[in-house]
């Protein structure tokens, strides 16, 4: 599974590497495996007993043995490749539930003497827009509106921060909570969520 990926351009080291490789395997036949000017691999052939020329079954042979070797290593990798897509595929569309369930509906909501209402339409299938509304006591109304930079899962993870903060918030500080402490506290949250950016 490990794949190391170098690029010689020294003619002579690379002549020098391919016969130690050669020598070292006792190689009597090397067949690259190449893709658009990509080395997939090789296959290694010993052990043909005497000096003499390849028949011309044995010569269609080995081009079909890389043919179908070539082809399979393609599409070994392009599955690999598809798997990933579709386990990355399913954390985004995670992340957009879990932050699709941070936003309010659209429908208006009465708070005290105010009416509010928004629209959530993210620019990507997840990201960094957030904004909530809550209730405070003494007819108090606290709008939070958060736009972490960029889209994808890191953005929708700091919103994720930002918005267990306030929650913990609110639940500590309960009727005394302070803008200006929340607005410290975020700030804090978002910081360690951000790597400190």
């Amino acid at each position: 599974d490990h794949q190391e990926h170098c690029v010689i351009e020294d003619t002579n080291a690379l002549r020098e590497i391919a016969e130690n490789f050669v020598t070292k395997n006792r190689a009597e036949i090397v067949v690259a495996l190449i893709n658009r000017n990509t080395l997939l691999g090789i296959i290694v052939i010993g052990g043909i007993e005497g000096e003499r020329k390849l028949k011309r079954g044995e010569k269609r042979f080995l081009f079909k043995v890389q043919e179908l070797a070539t082809s399979s290593i393609l599409y070994t990798q392009m599955n690999r490749e598809t798997i990933k897509r579709v386990e990355v595929d399913k954390e985004v569309a995670l992340a957009a539930a879990v932050q699709g369930a941070f936003v309010p509906g659209t429908e208006i909501v009465n708070a005290h003497k105010m009416s509010i209402c928004g629209i959530y339409e993210p620019a990507s299938t997840c990201g960094g827009d957030w904004w909530s509304m809550y209730q405070l006591p003494d007819q108090r109304v606290l709008v939070l509106v958060g736009d972490v930079t960029g889209h994808g899962i890191a953005a929708a993870m700091v919103t994720a921060a930002a918005k267990g903060c306030y929650d913990v918030a609110e639940r500590l500080m309960g009727k005394n909570l302070d803008v200006q402490e929340l607005l410290v506290l975020l700030n804090a949250s978002v910081c360690r969520a951000g790597g400190g950016e």
